[in-house]
């Protein structure tokens, strides 16, 4: 439950002068864990107990419900089963879709190609190129990220 509020708790919805009113940070708490499927066994279970997946879940869930403009979300499916990859993904496409600007920055070019819509490929420490996935492919992407230069083949 704190690790919920810890970006929130100053806000004055959540104050009733000097108190922190726990029982709709609860409230609100439990819908996360509702709405972004959290498997809990209690509300106030501690973080270091849930699955990898959880907690990635969690966290996103607490970024979101500050309605962000622009989510940056570095390796968001590292050391997850593919289920809860699948489930993290699906979250951040849902957020794109409601208008969230969302910066994946990801190693894995078949997560790429399923889920952005640009790439910016990087060699050298400086962006290479921005392509569009459906304009690209993995042969492209890979010259580029060597620093070679990539001519397309035209039939």
């Amino acid at each position: 439950l704190d690790n919920i509020i810890l970006r929130t708790y100053y806000l004055k919805k959540y104050r009733d002068r000097m108190f922190i009113d726990y029982k709709l940070i609860r409230q609100e708490a439990e819908m996360m864990v509702e709405n972004y499927n959290i498997f809990l066994s209690d509300i106030n279970h501690p973080i270091n107990y849930m699955s990898g997946g959880n907690l990635q879940k969690l966290l996103l869930a607490r970024e979101i419900s500050q309605q962000p403009r622009v989510l940056v979300a570095a390796y968001p499916s590292r050391g997850l089963d593919i289920a809860a990859a699948e489930s993290i993904f699906h979250i951040l496409l849902q957020e794109r879709d409601k208008g969230t600007g969302i910066l994946l920055i990801l190693e894995d070019l078949e997560d790429i190609f399923r889920y952005a819509d640009r790439v910016a490929v990087m060699y050298a420490g400086g962006i290479q190129k921005i392509l569009h996935v459906v304009e690209t492919n993995i042969d492209e992407i890979g010259a580029l990220m060597l620093g070679a230069e990539y001519e397309r083949k035209t039939s």
